[in-house]
């Protein structure tokens, strides 16, 4: 037969009231203390960021470009090398504590070998130099030997005069090789079009060659950077890391740049273009 309990008595019931009252308010005062510790470090951390977006804001003006005022940095890459390297190191080297492990992560996360912002810069100078290749006159005049050879443009050409109607209509439908066949070209002009036409295949055949090469090796760089940013995350580099071992990496960094080791030749090991003659050999680079 079970025991009925005894009713608590006033004093009883406010005794476990106070005790319940006290770890509250201790509770609170704990939590109220996490809080605004947490608060601190976040609005440093937001500090960091509006440093780091001001940096570049100059360089967006709706007005057009001609009164856009450059940005000193060519990319957001860059922008969060130089605050790495320069506003990062200042602080980790006066108080590694005012530093964040966050930020560190953050920040090391646009200037990896696999960030965004790398991999976004690497495609653009990439596109630009597909684009800058060539010369626009140059390939307007490479397509349409492409789509028009020698022959069949002098031989539309000429029959244009006697079909004239013909060939207004067809211009009409904005067809490549209408636009091409309305093109009036001077004798001189035929004439060396037609004498050069094998000559501008082969320099066409070239010119896509090392476009193509190009590509390839882009891609190659593009999967490599895939390929460290799988190996990273499967030994977990981001969390194996202390403050002390981020400092030791930017003193190295800081005396390393004074010597030649991370410049371009010496690190991917091209040698120097040291003769006068205009063309290249192959592997080499100038200074």
């Amino acid at each position: 037969m079970t025991q009925k309990k005894e009713p608590k008595t006033n004093k009883e019931r406010s005794r476990q009231h106070r005790i319940r009252k006290k770890k509250f308010i201790e509770d609170t005062i704990t939590e109220c203390a996490e809080l605004r510790k947490q608060v601190k470090q976040l609005q440093q951390e937001n500090s960091t960021l509006k440093e780091i977006i001001k940096a570049g804001s100059n360089s967006i003006d709706p007005r057009g470009p001609q009164t856009r005022q450059k940005s000193q940095f060519e990319s957001r890459l860059h922008e969060y090398e130089d605050y790495a390297y320069n506003n990062i190191y200042k602080k980790m080297i006066a108080d590694p504590k005012e530093v964040r492990y966050t930020e560190l992560e953050q920040i090391m996360e646009h200037v990896c070998e696999w960030s965004d912002d790398r991999v976004d810069y690497i495609k653009t100078c990439f596109k630009k130099i597909l684009n800058s290749m060539v010369s626009q006159s140059s390939k307007c005049y490479y397509a349409c030997n492409n789509i028009l050879p020698a022959n069949s443009w002098n031989s539309k050409s000429n029959l244009r005069k006697r079909a004239k109607k013909y060939f207004d209509k067809s211009s009409e439908q904005n067809e490549p090789k209408e636009i091409f066949s309305n093109i009036e070209l001077s004798a001189h002009a035929k004439y060396s079009f037609k004498c050069h036409n094998k000559d501008l295949k082969q320099l066409h055949k070239k010119f896509k060659k090392i476009g193509q090469n190009l590509i390839k090796q882009r891609n190659k760089l593009l999967n490599l950077y895939q390929d460290i940013k799988d190996y990273a995350e499967n030994c977990k580099f981001s969390g194996s890391y202390s403050k002390i071992d981020v400092v030791n990496d930017f003193l190295v960094l800081d005396k390393v740049k004074e010597t030649d080791l991370i410049q371009d030749h010496k690190f991917y090991d091209i040698p120097k273009k040291n003769h006068t003659n205009a063309r290249y050999e192959e592997g080499e680079l100038t200074e």
